[in-house]
Formats: C-alpha cells, structure tokens, sequence
C-alpha cells in the first residue's frame, strides 16, 4: 500500500498542474463514515453519546480541515472535510489521517468498538434513526445492517472563483466520465469483498425503506455518481447558493481501511481533467457524452459462474495508467504503469 500511496501523491501533484494549466482550481472533497457503540450506558440528557465538540476541537489542534457528527443512525458517525480551499493533495491526506486518528480518538469521547468497515453487521442490536420523524420507517423488530461510505466530491473553480462545472456542460460530462471509469476502476473505492456485500444490501435484507445507499451505477441528481445543480438527491431545494456548491458526488465508496485516499483522489482528478479537455473540445455537450450499460461486478475476484471481478476489470484497462503515463513522459517516470502495477501486485488474488 506504502508504493500505491507514494506514487498517487507523484500522480496527484501531476493532475493539479494539468489543471492549473487549463485555467481551474480542482475542488475535491471527502466524507467518511463509520460505526461505534457507546462506552457506558448512560441516561444524561447529553444530545449524543459522542462528545463531538471536544472530538472537533482535537482536529483543529491537528490541522485537519474537516468535522465529525452524528449520522442517520444512533451508532454511525460521519466525518466531513470542509470546505476551506485546501488542495486535492490536502484533502487526501486529511482522509488518511482520520481513518488513522478515528479509532483511538472517539473512544477517547465515549465510544467503543469503534470501525471503518464497508457494513456493521448489526445482528440482533436494534439500531434506530437518530431523527424521531423517520422512526416508522424502520421496523422496531428488525435490526438494521449499516452501510458505511466514503463519499467524494469534485468541482472545480475558473479565474473568476466562479462553479466551472456550470460551463460548457462541465458538470453533465464530469459525471458521464465517472460513470464510464468507475466500471473498470471500482477496485479503487470497492477494495474489499465486504464491499460488494454493501451494494446488495437493499435487495437481500429488504431495506429499500431504510436505505438511501446507492447500489449500481446511475445518475441524474439521484443516482449513484450524481451530479448536483439546483436539486438534492432528496429532490429538494438547495437554496441561493446552489451555483457556488453544485458538485459530482462519487457515491460508491466503501468504507473501508483498504481505501487509499490518494488513489481515488487520482481517480477524481484524471475524470475532471478529461472532463475539462472533452467539454473544451466539441461543439455540444450531448456530442461529449457516451452511453454506458455497464453494471458493477459481483465480487473483488472472478468467481465461477460470474461476469469478471473488479480486479480483472482493472487489470485489462488501460485508460487510468494511459492517462498518467502522458501526463508523465516528460520526466520519464511512466507513473500511470508504475501505479498500475503496484495496485495489481497488492490486490492479486492468493494463489
């Protein structure tokens, strides 16, 4: 994992430049989340079992741009980067660091058994929604098995600090790139098998009420790479300010301490700077955007009687190590075939 971090940072510093080149600032953003079970049985009237002030205040210490808080279920928890203009290089290492931190931090604040793990696999431990409205959602009876993501969010800003994704159709091909690529990179934010148990979980335990979880590749406003302009996946509102926050959410991360930040911050930027060169180049956006059937693969590995596993489509690809490798050449270093190389040698199946 130390060779595919090293090289995605030498990868990342490459895509800011290309960028930069273009005239944008790319915008990446992360968001976590994981599960934990309070420390001690308590009646206070404390809003959470978590003392998220104290938790937040540590990462200020720390320098790191981002929040924890409460999520949709009493025993998830979510961290957040904000939104302060840090680089893409900055905003990985900040997700590196947390998955690192969270452990020992939050059972420093009330937690225990504290996990970054595709599912919680519940079991018999009822797990109700925090917010009292969506309680009749839920059956009180049936446990509910969390999913856990890792989101990640792109844009980019022009010379005038304006949204360039509200350009030339930036943001319609953004997220048609993502759909494309993420069939054959899933490896990069679906790197373990449990993962691919998260993307059935709607159907196989008959949650669909319960889960907003995505579970194919789709998109629109609602789907699973979704791209944001004047309507939430909620299909309400965003408000005044929806220009200046519209985005391509990447949906499909597992959570998971397999997930290289690094990587899939490489990921992002190599669609973006596509993205950009594509919506630059044709006269009409429908002319930039190709159609995509493709599903997402069963498992990580083939397995008999199934279509081919995430590293087998990775592994018969050429787009991710093409695309670095160009960006490269002038240095000689062919980064984009060293990475790829190093991603297959670290996910090979065991003999």
């Amino acid at each position: 994992m130390e060779q595919i971090t090293r090289l995605s940072k030498v990868a990342i510093q490459l895509l800011q430049e290309d960028i930069a080149a273009m005239d944008l600032v790319p915008i990446v953003q992360f968001e976590l989340e994981g599960t934990c079970l309070p420390a001690n049985n308590s009646d206070s009237e404390q809003e959470h079992f978590l003392d998220f002030p104290a938790i937040n205040r540590t990462l200020k210490q720390k320098n790191i741009q981002g929040k924890f808080k409460p999520e949709y279920w009493e025993y998830q928890w979510e961290w957040a980067a904000n939104m302060e203009g840090q680089s893409p290089a900055k905003a990985a290492q900040d997700l590196a660091d947390i998955m690192v931190l969270a452990p020992p931090l939050l059972q420093q604040h009330g937690a225990k058994d504290v996990s970054i793990q595709p599912v919680l696999w519940a079991g018999t431990l009822p797990n109700r929604p925090l917010l009292e409205k969506d309680q009749s959602d839920v059956s009180l009876e049936k446990p509910v098995h969390i999913p856990n993501a890792i989101q990640l969010n792109i844009s980019a800003i022009n010379t005038q600090g304006d949204n360039a994704l509200l350009q030339d159709g930036l943001g319609e091909i953004l997220q048609n790139r993502l759909l494309i690529t993420s069939h054959t990179c899933c490896l990069f934010f679906a790197p373990e098998d449990e993962a691919f148990a998260r993307f059935q979980l709607k159907d196989e335990h008959n949650l669909h009420k319960e889960l907003s979880s995505p579970h194919d590749l789709s998109g629109s406003h609602q789907g699973s790479i979704a791209f944001y302009q004047q309507i939430d996946k909620h299909n309400q509102p965003i408000g005044q300010n929806w220009r200046q926050n519209c985005r391509v959410e990447h949906r499909l991360g597992a959570a998971s301490h397999l997930y290289n930040p690094h990587l899939n911050c490489t990921f992002a930027l190599a669609n973006l700077s596509d993205a950009i060169q594509l919506a630059r180049q044709a006269q009409s956006t429908e002319a930039k955007l190709e159609s995509f059937e493709k599903t997402l693969p069963a498992s990580l590995h083939n397995e008999p009687g199934q279509s081919p596993g995430a590293f087998s489509l990775f592994e018969n690809n050429e787009w991710f190590a093409n695309k670095l490798d160009a960006l490269s050449k002038g240095s000689n270093q062919d980064v984009g075939t060293q990475l790829k190389k190093a991603i297959c040698l670290f996910f090979q199946p065991a003999c």
